[in-house]
């Protein structure tokens, strides 16, 4: 039988801080959209997830046909940050409405048209920079940022 400080110290294994920022970068396995990954008790689920039931207690809401419940924001934009201090919880409208606002800054989309120009795809470069597929299709194109 598993124990509760097994599965913690299994769990902290698996994300090193970030000292600058705080951040606790998870580091091993990653789903398609770039969230960490993490298996208990024969479940796998979002390793951010994972923390937050854990530290700070159970997700709201959080059936998928429920219109009003709850999903974790990354404050800090960094969909392997696993730090419950960096997530909040909000609407599913309203998390959306937040991930479609991130702003992005100069040099960021400099080198999003730098790795672009160098092969890394329009999936790859959504998930380094949490938005989406179509903002750096916009940016690569020069539909936006076009004093750039």
């Amino acid at each position: 039988m598993i124990t509760e400080p097994a599965i913690q110290t299994r769990f902290e294994a698996k994300y090193e801080v970030d000292e600058k920022t705080g951040c606790w970068i998870w580091t091993a396995t990653l789903d398609s959209a770039g969230y960490g990954r993490f298996s208990v008790f024969g479940t796998v689920e979002k390793a951010h997830r994972f923390a937050y039931s854990w530290f700070v207690g159970p997700l709201p809401g959080w059936e998928m046909d429920d219109p009003g419940r709850m999903e974790l924001h990354h404050i800090c934009g960094r969909r392997r940050c696993v730090n419950p201090a960096h997530l909040e919880l909000m609407s599913h409208r309203g998390h959306a409405i937040t991930e479609g606002r991130k702003k992005l800054t100069e040099d960021q989309v400099l080198e999003i048209r730098a790795r672009s120009a160098f092969g890394d795809s329009q999936k790859e470069l959504a998930l380094r920079f949490g938005v989406t597929k179509q903002t750096i299709g916009k940016i690569v194109n020069r539909k936006t940022w076009k004093h750039l």
